[in-house]
Order: structure tokens, then sequence, then C-alpha cells
């Protein structure tokens, strides 16, 4: 990604900060996976980039997690081994916060 696509992405997470239920956006496509979430973000600023932003909100601490970020090589769904990285990503993320 160059720095103008980097910082449409930041933007739009920095937005979604702003939402009361970060789960949900009346101007982003966020869809659930699993546990997690999914920004996704295809065209415009990005080009043919089809690029995937994965987090979760800890309630306990009000803050959103990012997990990763890819882009997609494909339409379809999303490839298994990649949601796996993002699910194992948030377990360590909740085992190390509650060793804190």
């Amino acid at each position: 990604m160059n720095e103008d696509q980097y910082a449409h992405l930041f933007r739009q997470v920095r937005g979604l900060a702003r939402h009361k239920d970060p789960t949900h956006s009346e101007t982003l496509d966020i869809r659930p996976v699993g546990d997690t979430y999914e920004i996704r973000d295809k065209g415009g600023v990005l080009r043919k980039l089809n690029v995937r932003v994965f987090y979760f909100v800890s309630r306990d601490e009000r803050t959103i997690v990012i997990l990763g970020t890819f882009s997609k090589q494909n339409d379809g769904p999303t490839p298994r081994g990649d949601l796996w990285r993002m699910e194992t990503r948030m377990r360590r993320y909740l085992e190390t916060a509650g060793s804190a």
C-alpha cells in the first residue's frame, strides 16, 4: 500500500472508534467473522486492492484491537488460514491482557 491508501484505512478505523458500537457502521462495510469483525474495503483510493482489516472490541477496556490486515487475492470467502491466524491473535491478546 502507498501512503494515501494506508491513511485511508487509518481514517476508517479512527472513525470507527467514534461509534457508540464499533461493530456496526452506516458508512463502512463491517461483517462479523466468528468472534471478530472485518472492515471490507475495495476500490477508490485502494484501486484494485481488496483489503480486510480484522479487529475485535475489548468491551472491558473499551478498546478496538486491530488483529491484522491483508489484501485478498480472490473475490470469494476469506481463506480459512487467514481467519485462523486472526482468531489465534485474539486469543493471545486476551491471554496477555488477562495476566496483566
